[in-house]
């Protein structure tokens, strides 16, 4: 069981293309991945205006689909 968004780094790196790099690291050094994502997870209004408004609206627009009725995922 996941506790932790920093532990979930390493579970989710599995299931990415290309996300083996960032499960090694999230096992190796767990305590560093932790601290990273509680100081992202802290700021997040700052670090979220240095994602390209693009992105966003292509993040809205996948959240949209995927929550429509009658959908999967």
């Amino acid at each position: 069981m996941v506790h932790s968004g920093g532990d979930a780094v390493a579970v989710v790196g599995r299931l990415l293309r290309g996300g083996l790099p960032v499960t090694l690291v999230a096992r190796l050094v767990p305590w560093l991945v932790r601290s990273g994502y509680g100081v992202i997870a802290s700021n997040r209004v700052t670090v979220s205006k240095a994602v390209p408004t693009a992105a966003k609206r292509r993040a809205d627009a996948e959240l949209a689909r995927r929550s429509a009725p009658g959908t999967t995922a």
